[in-house]
Formats: structure tokens, C-alpha cells, sequence
């Protein structure tokens, strides 16, 4: 039986030689965060970034600021379709959601943004979701005639310029990385890191102390433990879908996995980013030629469409759709009985009967993601998408 994972990170000797030499104290994380401000600063990421141990907490802080700048606003424009970790932030900090409908890329959709961009917002969140880019210059212009902050979130792409442009995550009034598992750097999970940038001096004044009161991230060997068998070596795609609750929560309780810190960015992190900054060209490169190989393959499979390009390009992630036939989680577990691990969308967020919520459901029912490793050929990307194709035909065989 054929095994093709998900390759939610590739890591090598650099990587494991970095999160040793931050886990030794070879390298204080002041050390590290500056090493790695730097390098970021070599791909066009001119502003000094808030280097913090999540995205999510990124995204706080700049919300927290927010607030503080325009109290009489609390509601938050999030697409309806988005990573979890984005509405839950909104509500940690204490604010109201509220769900952008999103289009066929999966973007949030910009021509239908407007009925929710009332007097009591306070900012849009613009996800460029999987590294597909969104408008954000629209974007900025539609929220600030609103009265509303954009946070550009980049979470899942990190890019090097040319010059001519900023790097995706500069165009709002605040932007953000994630260096979690799935995206384009990686500094572990659930600590891998995250980016804050800050263009608005007043939120920027309000952000500093707040970001240097913030614990130092420690050393912590424990999580990545986790990370190496959840994400790194990833265990066989049957035991991924059937067995993996078995054994994960505890995993993750005895490694500290899940235990929410807020904090800035360890040296373990900072220096495994920093060392996938050497090779971002190389990744990039490799992700572009696997969105090429399963277009190429999805040629001869009408009824499965590759959703966010039709060309090859840079995605973080790479999702299929249907038009008809069984729900993602069928077609998930018959593909981990074939051998072959895949991944359900993000699941909806959105109150019961709002369209936005329909048409998130409807993304959840139908989207899988597919292995995005660079190192999957185009043989089993033909297995894979046959066994697909016999899979939305007869789920349960």
C-alpha cells in the first residue's frame, strides 16, 4: 500500500541545528530575534517586526491597540472562511465578530465586502489565504473609508521582493507572519513563532511596551517532540484519521505542546526561521513546481478542480473541490484506508444561518487538502487523484 503524507514541513540538518543551538543557550533569544529581524529584513521586510512565540498573539496585540485608539468601535471583519485561531483571537480580545463572505479562491470577496463595513467597525482582517495574494490596496482603501484599520494577514506566505513592491503583510495599518506548521517558514508548532508589523505610529507606541513586557520565550526542547512526530516524520495516514486522538492529547500534554504561553519569540524558533530564510527561493520554487504537476495531472479529472490557481504558483497549501459526491471527511478516511494522507478545511465559524456561514460549510464539505511536500512526484499525485476520483464515486470502498 502506497504512504504519501501530507508534508506539512520540510526540515533538514539546518533546522535541527537550530533549534539545538537555541535549546543549549548557544544563542540568547535576543540574539536569535535579532538574527532573524535581519534576514527578514534582506526579503523586504523593512519594518522592525514584534517578533512573538504565535500569530495569534500577534494579531492581539494589535487588535488591544486598536481598541485603545477608537474605543467607541468593537466589531472585527474576519472571512468566513479562515484559519480557527483568527475569531477566537477577535473574542479573547473582547470584540464582536463578524463574517466577510469569502470567494471560489477562497479569498475573502472584495466586491461583496461592503454591506459589512458599518459605522461600528473597528478593523478588517484580509487574509491572503494559503499565500494566494489578496487586493489589500482595495482593501485598505474600502476599510479606511469606513473608519476602520486593515491588519494585512500573511500568516501563510513569506515572499522576497524585488523592490518594486512590499512583501505581502506590510500594506495594512498593522500585518502579520505565522511561522506555524503548514505554512511557508516553519519554526515548530504550536510555538513556532510570529511577525507583528506595525505601520500607524499610535498603534505602534501603544504595542512596544506591551510587547516588552511580554515573558521571554524559552528554550523549550519538549514541544518538538511533538512537532517531529506530528508534523515532521508524520505517522501513517490510516493511524492520522483513525487512532491519532488516541495518543495525541496526552503526547501533547506531557511535550507542554498545548499549553498557551504569551510570549515573544524563543531562540529555538527564531533560528529555524532564520534558517529556512537561506532557502526560501528553494521552497518557493519547489511548492510552485508541485502546483504544476497536479495541474497537469488534474487535466485528465474534470470533476475535481485544483481551487486557488490555474497556473503554477506559490501556495502553502494545496486543496481540491467537487462539485458533487461525498462529504471531505468520507472521502478523507477512504483516502487514509488507500494509503494516502489528506487534510479537511478549516471548519466554519459563523453563526448558524448566516449565507456567509452556508457557503463555509459548503467549503468544509467539499475542499480536502492534498500532500504539499515538494517532493511528491507526479506518479502518485496520479495515484492520489485516482484513488480520489474512485473515492467521490464509492466513498466506503
Amino acid at each position: 500500500m502506497p504512504t504519501t503524507k501530507l508534508g506539512k514541513t520540510s526540515w533538514g540538518l539546518a533546522e535541527v541545528r537550530a533549534v539545538l543551538q537555541g535549546a543549549l543557550h548557544l544563542s540568547s533569544a535576543k540574539q536569535a530575534r535579532a538574527a532573524l529581524a535581519a534576514s527578514l529584513d534582506t526579503l523586504g521586510y523593512r519594518s522592525a517586526p514584534f517578533l512573538v512565540n504565535r500569530g495569534s498573539l500577534a494579531l492581539k496585540l494589535a487588535l488591544d491597540a486598536m481598541k485603545v485608539q477608537r474605543p467607541e468601535r468593537s466589531v472585527v471583519v474576519v472571512p468566513a472562511y479562515c484559519c480557527p485561531s483568527v475569531p477566537r483571537t477577535v473574542l479573547a480580545a473582547g470584540l464582536t465578530l463578524r463574517a466577510a463572505p469569502v470567494g471560489a479562491d477562497l479569498n475573502l470577496d472584495i466586491d461583496r465586502l461592503a454591506p459589512t463595513l458599518k459605522g461600528d467597525v473597528l478593523a478588517v482582517v484580509g487574509v491572503h489565504m494559503y499565500a494566494l495574494p489578496l487586493d489589500t490596496a482595495r482593501l485598505k482603501s474600502m476599510a479606511h473609508a469606513a473608519g476602520a484599520y486593515l491588519i494585512d494577514d500573511a500568516a501563510h506566505v513569506v515572499e522576497r521582493t524585488d523592490g518594486r513592491r512590499s512583501p505581502l503583510g506590510l500594506a495594512g495599518d498593522a500585518g502579520l507572519l505565522s511561522f506555524n506548521q503548514s505554512k511557508t517558514l516553519t519554526g515548530g508548532s504550536p510555538e513556532g513563532g510570529g511577525a507583528l508589523f506595525v505601520a500607524d505610529a499610535a498603534l505602534r507606541t501603544h504595542i512596544a511596551p506591551r510587547y516588552e513586557s511580554l515573558a521571554e520565550g524559552k528554550s523549550r526542547i519538549r514541544p518538538y517532540v511533538w512537532f517531529a512526530l506530528r508534523y515532521g516524520i508524520e505517522i501513517t495516514p490510516r493511524a492520522l484519521t483513525q487512532y491519532i486522538w488516541d495518543f495525541d492529547i496526552p503526547l501533547s500534554w506531557l511535550t507542554g505542546a498545548e499549553t498557551e504561553r504569551f510570549e515573544r519569540m524563543a531562540a529555538p524558533a527564531a533560528l529555524a526561521v532564520r534558517a529556512q530564510v537561506e532557502r526560501l527561493n528553494e521552497i518557493v520554487a519547489g511548492r510552485t513546481s508541485l502546483t504544476g504537476r497536479y495541474l497537469q495531472v488534474l487535466r485528465n479529472h474534470p470533476e475535481i478542480e485544483f481551487v486557488q490557481t490555474a497556473t503554477p504558483r506559490h501556495l502553502s497549501r494545496m486543496f481540491v473541490r467537487w462539485k458533487f459526491g461525498s462529504n471531505a471527511d468520507e472521502v478523507r478516511e477512504s483516502l487514509a484506508q488507500r494509503g494516502f494522507a489528506t487534510r479537511t478545511p478549516y471548519p466554519p465559524w459563523g453563526p448558524d444561518g448566516d449565507p456567509t456561514t452556508v457557503a463555509a460549510r459548503q467549503i468544509a464539505a467539499t475542499h480536502l487538502e492534498l500532500p504539499g511536500s515538494p517532493s511528491v512526484t507526479s506518479e502518485q499525485i496520479e495515484e492520489l487523484v485516482s484513488a480520489l476520483a474512485l473515492c467521490l464515486k464509492s466513498p466506503s470502498t
